[in-house]
C-alpha cells in the first residue's frame, strides 16, 4: 500500500493540477511521502484512525505549548483529518491542509502579539492572586479567541512577575556584594593603617 502512495504521487502533474504552490511546495511534498514510506522500518498501513492520529499529531508539533492554535481552529479543519486516508485511495491532496495549517498560525500568531502589545500597554494589577499551568503536557487547547487571550494574559503577566522578581533579587545581590566588598575594603584598610604606624 505504501508504495503505491508514492508512485502515485510521482505520477501526478502536481505542477500542472496545484499551480498555485510552487516548485518548493511540491519538492517539499513528494519528498514527506517519500520519507514517510520509503525510510520507515516498516511501510505504515494508512487507516482512517492512522490520519486521525497524523492530523491531531501535526498540530501538536506545530503548537506544543498550545498557544496559537484554539480548539475552534481546529475543528474548522477536521475536515482534513481523513486525508492521508483519502490520499491512499487517490482521492485527495495533502498540500492544501498543509497550506491553510501554516496560513492560520501565521495569523494566530500576529493576533498574538498585537494582544500582547495592547496588554503592555494597559495597567497590570499584580496584587491580584492568579494560576497558570506551565506543564504543556497538562493544557487542553483553549475553546476559543477569548479563553485563549486570557491564556496570553496571564502568561505575560508572568512573565513580567518573573521579570520584576529577578530585577529585585539581583539588586539585593548587588546591594550585598557592594556591603562586603566596602566591609572587606575597611579591613584592607585598617590592615595597611596599622602596618604604616
Amino acid at each position: 500500500a505504501g508504495q503505491h502512495i508514492l508512485e502515485d504521487v510521482m505520477a501526478v502533474d502536481l505542477e500542472r493540477q496545484f499551480p498555485q504552490f510552487g516548485k518548493r511546495e511540491r519538492m517539499v511534498q513528494k519528498q514527506i511521502i517519500e520519507c514517510v514510506i520509503s525510510h520507515h522500518y516498516s511501510v505504515p498501513q494508512l487507516t482512517l484512525a492512522t490520519s486521525s492520529r497524523w492530523f491531531e499529531n501535526y498540530f501538536n508539533v506545530l503548537d506544543p505549548a498550545k498557544i496559537y492554535f484554539t480548539q475552534e481552529d481546529i475543528d474548522d479543519l477536521r475536515s482534513y483529518e481523513g486525508l492521508l486516508f483519502k490520499r491512499q485511495m487517490g482521492n485527495s491532496n495533502v498540500l492544501p491542509f498543509a497550506r491553510e495549517a501554516y496560513i492560520l498560525m501565521l495569523e494566530r500568531m500576529r493576533e498574538r502579539i498585537v494582544f500582547v502589545s495592547n496588554y503592555l500597554k494597559s495597567d497590570i494589577d499584580f496584587s491580584i492572586d492568579e494560576y497558570i499551568s506551565t506543564d504543556d503536557k497538562e493544557l487542553q487547547w483553549a475553546k476559543n479567541a477569548t479563553e485563549l487571550e486570557e491564556r496570553w494574559r496571564k502568561t505575560t503577566k508572568n512573565i513580567l512577575l518573573d521579570d520584576i522578581i529577578s530585577k529585585e533579587i539581583d539588586a539585593e545581590r548587588e546591594k550585598d556584594n557592594s556591603d562586603e566588598n566596602k566591609e572587606g575594603n575597611d579591613r584592607l584598610a585598617k590592615k595597611v593603617d596599622f602596618k604604616e604606624r
